[in-house]
């Protein structure tokens, strides 16, 4: 397991991240930051990330080829990482929903924000990973864009964080290595298991503030969400997918 930053309070452990690496005090393989809770966590789009104690805040900083088109899709494979890593620790089974979420019983129980940098001093891969863990839902009040779960209320007991965090590690730096190598392509069989609302009538509200209706169809090796629409068939490289 790569070295691990630790702190009490954090604006937010991508942030973080980013300031070790751009001052170069972090590890050259790569490192973790974990914060016990964030005043300022972040989701996609600029959304805010509640960060409570008792939940897993953490962020991966890891060196990556500067081509940026590898890493494209890259969110699915930590978000498969992030459900083996749960399954691993808690027996809970997690679906993965489209780009970057994890849910449990169709509630949202994890959220990953991945960010590319290309320098100076060197292209940097960012995988904040953010799980909701010993504290109830209540606590994140109710503004969310999609209904939300924590493991202890799952699981009505609380998880060992520390061995979260190694599971999670485990996982993530396996997936990443493999796709240095060879991109989301092998991703896509186990992905396939484990999609969320795969097969079903969903809409995908577009950042532009359109949205489509169609079948879920699954993922190509870009991490474009395929629909089967009634204009045909469509690619969607981001986006919010949402049961109708």
């Amino acid at each position: 397991m790569l070295p691990v930053f630790r702190y009490e309070t954090l604006d937010s452990t991508n942030l973080e991240a980013r300031r070790i690496w751009e001052e170069e005090k972090g590890s050259e393989k790569g490192f973790y930051v974990a914060a016990q809770t964030q005043t300022a966590g972040k989701g996609r789009m600029g959304r805010k990330w509640a960060s409570p104690p008792g939940g897993l805040w953490v962020t991966l900083a890891r060196p990556i080829d500067p081509d940026p088109r590898r890493y494209q899709g890259v969110s699915l494979a930590a978000g498969l990482a992030a459900s083996l890593a749960v399954e691993k620790t808690t027996k809970l089974l997690c679906k993965v929903k489209w780009p970057n979420d994890l849910l449990a019983d169709g509630r949202k129980l994890c959220g990953i924000l991945c960010e590319m940098i290309l320098g100076p001093p060197a292209p940097v891969l960012l995988v904040g990973v953010g799980i909701n863990a010993n504290f109830h839902a209540s606590l994140l009040g109710q503004e969310l864009l999609h209904p939300a779960t924590t493991l202890l209320d799952r699981t009505r007991k609380e998880t060992d964080l520390e061995k979260l965090l190694a599971n999670l590690a485990g996982e993530l730096e396996t997936a990443l290595a493999r796709v240095d190598e060879e991109g989301l392509a092998p991703f896509i069989p186990p992905l396939e298991e484990r999609l969320a609302y795969l097969g079903e009538v969903v809409e995908i509200r577009l950042p532009r503030g359109d949205s489509r209706m169609g079948i879920f169809k699954g993922v190509d090796s870009q991490g474009r969400a395929l629909l089967k629409t009634a204009l045909g068939p469509e690619a969607f490289l981001t986006g919010d997918l949402l049961p109708p």
